[in-house]
Formats: structure tokens, sequence, C-alpha cells
């Protein structure tokens, strides 16, 4: 049986979603070494996946952790949203290169999909994390309140 989601499960997607996309985004912002990438939309998260920083994994994971406190739903799926956003960037990304004048910058477009599935893996441990750390201290807490 399954059970209907909460509102907080649907703040736990978007949360692990916006999350997702700061740990991936702003360790670039805040580098000016990181060289600008051609992108048709939102030129930041082009610049951003092209020049990703090695923090943005511990913080995929520290946003699957916050975001799976929150929800309820299978932690798989709250850890997997904190790589949601980057998908339909590209391929809106891909259609607007496509057109007339674009260069169709995204050619290996099934390799970068291949990309953000491993790159929602910190996320999806640290959804699990935080949800057995949960669980842990409530099944604590009942053993200490029952006895």
């Amino acid at each position: 049986m399954t059970r209907r989601p909460r509102l907080a499960d649907y703040l736990a997607f978007v949360l692990a979603a916006g999350l997702g996309l700061a740990a991936i985004v702003v360790p670039v912002a805040l580098d000016p070494s990181v060289k600008s990438h051609h992108a048709y939309f939102l030129p930041m998260i082009g610049r951003a996946v092209e020049g990703m920083q090695a923090i943005s994994l511990p913080l995929l994971f520290v946003a699957g952790a916050i975001a799976g406190l929150i929800g309820q739903q299978r932690f798989w799926l709250v850890g997997a949203a904190t790589m949601a956003v980057f998908p339909p960037w590209s391929v809106i990304d891909a259609y607007l290169g496509s057109l007339p004048g674009g260069d169709d910058g995204h050619s290996l477009l099934g390799i970068e999909w291949a990309m953000y599935v491993l790159l929602s893996l910190p996320g999806v441990a640290g959804a699990w994390c935080a949800r057995f750390l949960r669980r842990s201290f409530v099944a604590r807490d009942e053993r200490g309140a029952g006895g």
C-alpha cells in the first residue's frame, strides 16, 4: 500500500533540486579561473556543468541529506532530485542550439545524462544517511520512552 505524498515531500523535492543546483553552480560562480562556455539557455548553468568543481560532490551529499530529513518519500527519489534541474536544462539548450544558426553543442546528450545519473549518487547517499539517522533516533526515543 502506498501513501499519498505530503506537502513536506514536495518541499523536499523542490529543496533537493534547488540545493543540488546551488551545489553545482555556486562553486563555479565563486571561482574566477573557470572559463566561460557557450550555452544558449541559462549560460551560468552551462558554465557550471562544464567547469564543475570537486567541492560539488560533498555539497550534493549535504543537499540530499537535508532533503532526506524533510521528506518521507523513498530516499533514492529525494537524492536523485538533487540533479533534477540539469536534464531539462540540457534538452532546452540542445533544442535552442539545433535551431538555424546554432552549433548543436549537445551531440553527446546520452553521455551527459549518464553523468547526471552518476552525479546524483552523492545526493542519494546523503538522503539515505539522513533517513537512517532519523530512523535510528526515532527508534532510540521510542525505546527510551517505553521503558
